[in-house]
């Protein structure tokens, strides 16, 4: 299952300032599983 900001983020891959706001977004996202995958 994707998440919804997926399909956002492929909606508006042609505007960069949109592109780089989702891929930092989209690391923050995930990067939060993985800081608390480490600590557990």
């Amino acid at each position: 299952m994707k998440p919804p900001l997926l399909r956002h983020f492929l909606k508006n891959r042609h505007r960069p300032a949109v592109f780089v706001n989702s891929v930092l977004y989209l690391r923050g996202y995930y990067g939060q599983f993985l800081i608390a995958a480490m600590l557990l």
